[in-house]
């Protein structure tokens, strides 16, 4: 069902990897059971520099695959440079990024293919089985878990922390062709990805329907990050959000105090962690709302919220490190 107009598929799937040619082996089988042979798609093999012999088992793999493609990049680049340059070789319609070690449920593409035609959406986001076991390829074992409703505009919708796994989306290529995943950013990235494209103002439906299967492996499943190193990243999206809505004169109060609660939930990281990323916190709160209070949903411990309510969040927050870290160092 390729379009006659413009010579393209009807979907690509995009999948980087890094020395995995185990697991990709099994996305790859998730993917041809989850089409059907209406659907004319291709997969881009995205080698994000793998060693010698890994490089060539997915090569291998690749050639063994019906509608694949291989690309190998010359070094380690990390996932967002892998998505980037298969996006830049893609041929489809529509376009899906697939983690490595994630797999597809049977007839997932198929009807995901189906709804956002019928949608007319440009976004597509469904649900997902977060899965124990590192083998699970039934999602049996796992938890159905299901993305919030679509605010309805891009602005609360990211404020309310919309959002899905990467698996999890199908994008309409021609809305998010000039969209590109931030190469300089560790995680999260594919939040990022999603908060530049809902900012374009797409058409998004959302779906109660797994997808995709999201297995629990021993060890981290991308490249470790820090808490404090996870603030700055989620600081530098909301500094996106945040010029965003100033340029559009979208930043009524209330956004205003939703993002300062936003930002105040890595406040006591920050504090402990990175002076100076902590200052940049309370500055920036201070700009969006001069009497913040948290409210309860980011500010859990009532002692603090009270307390707050006196000195200020810029006083307590400190005293509330200093004691925990007495604390700890007393049941030592």
């Amino acid at each position: 069902m390729a379009d006659e107009n413009h010579g393209q598929l009807d979907l690509s799937i995009i999948i980087p990897t890094y020395n995995r040619a185990d697991l990709v082996s099994q996305a790859m089988n998730s993917i041809h059971a989850s089409v059907t042979e209406a659907i004319d798609y291709e997969i881009l093999l995205v080698d994000d520099g793998s060693c010698e012999e890994q490089a060539q088992q997915l090569s291998l793999l690749a050639q063994s695959q019906i509608n694949c493609r291989y690309i190998r990049l010359k070094e380690n680049a990390g996932p967002q440079v892998a998505r980037n340059t298969g996006m830049d070789a893609a041929t489809g319609q529509f376009v899906k990024f697939l983690d490595s070690d994630d797999v597809l449920l049977p007839g997932a593409l198929r009807d995901e293919f189906a709804d956002i035609q019928a949608s007319n959406a440009d976004v597509l986001v469904s649900g997902w089985v977060r899965s124990p076991l590192a083998g699970d390829l039934s999602g049996t074992s796992g938890t159905m878990i299901f993305p919030p409703a679509y605010a309805g505009n891009p602005y609360d919708a990211i404020l309310d922390r919309f959002g899905a796994p990467v698996s999890a989306i199908l994008y309409r290529r021609q809305f998010v062709d000039d969209v590109r995943w931030d190469e300089a950013l560790t995680h999260p990235d594919d939040w990022f990805f999603l908060v530049k494209v809902l900012l374009k103002k797409p058409n998004v439906h959302v779906r109660s329907h797994p997808v995709f299967i999201w297995r629990d492996h021993h060890g981290p499943r991308q490249s470790g990050i820090s808490m404090i190193d996870y603030a700055r990243s989620r600081f530098k999206i909301l500094d996106y959000l945040y010029n965003a809505m100033k340029q559009s004169g979208v930043l009524n109060t209330s956004r205003k105090n939703a993002l300062a609660n936003y930002l105040y939930r890595d406040i006591y990281i920050a504090q402990r962690y990175d002076p100076s990323h902590y200052a940049r916190l309370v500055w920036r709160i201070k700009e969006l709302a001069p009497d913040f209070r948290p409210t309860s949903d980011v500010e859990r411990n009532f002692i603090m919220r009270l307390t707050g309510y006196r000195v200020s969040y810029r006083l307590y927050v400190p005293f509330h490190n200093l004691l925990s870290r007495l604390y700890r160092s007393w049941r030592k």
